[in-house]
């Protein structure tokens, strides 16, 4: 016999097709009206396109995960569209995390991407991919001593251990020049922190 999907499962996931729809449309415009660093990864991008990656590692000192990234996805895209399936992996990442942890996942990821995605997810793309990282390590159930430890150690592949425990930004170095951004989001390292602590105490305040 052919098996039925119950209706609650049918309304969960158009909730979810729905609510990733929202933050794709949100990310897009974020990215085309407020993004700082949009012009700095695409320079980034352009100066890794073409070369090897192990040239590129030991020049511009990226995290491995989030490098391979950067360098992977414009073989295939665009500059912009590298950018935005970056933050659009962010956030279906996070959507996926707070479905499976908490009780009110599609309220908490909403406020999530109406409060933090312009500066997190548009912006510090690094940091987005590492904060996916910290909300799992964070919700689920520690599974031995080692268990955060792990997690640590992983998220320092996307993001470093700096940026994570500072939000700290740390403009790109392309292979061509040493320039340092002017309107760059590393103006406004002092706040990072507060904002690092304000988006988890958002999500377990709306869980409990």
């Amino acid at each position: 016999m052919e098996k039925k999907i119950p209706l609650k499962a049918v309304r969960a996931r158009l909730a979810s097709v729905a609510m990733l729809s929202v933050a794709a449309g949100v990310l897009y415009l974020l990215l085309n009206t407020t993004s700082n660093d949009l012009q700095e990864y695409f320079i980034v991008i352009d100066m890794v396109r073409g070369t090897n990656f192990f040239a590129a590692f030991f020049t511009l000192r990226y995290e491995l995960g989030s490098l391979l990234l950067l360098w992977t996805l414009p073989h295939l895209f665009t500059n912009f569209t590298t950018v935005y399936l970056i933050g659009l992996l962010s956030l279906t990442v996070k959507h996926t995390i707070f479905k499976k942890f908490l009780n009110y996942p599609s309220l908490a990821f909403l406020l999530y991407v109406m409060t933090f995605a312009h500066i997190v997810d548009a912006n510090q793309i690094r940091f987005a991919l590492a904060l996916c990282v910290v909300f799992y390590a964070l919700f689920k159930e520690p599974t031995s001593k080692f268990f955060y430890l792990f997690w640590a150690l992983f998220s320092t592949l996307l993001s470093s251990v700096v940026q994570l425990a500072q939000c700290q930004y740390s403009p790109p170095h392309t292979l061509r020049t040493q320039r340092r951004p002017t309107n760059s989001l590393s103006e406004r390292n002092n706040s990072y922190t507060s904002q690092l602590f304000l988006s988890l105490l958002l999500v377990y305040l709306i869980d409990t």
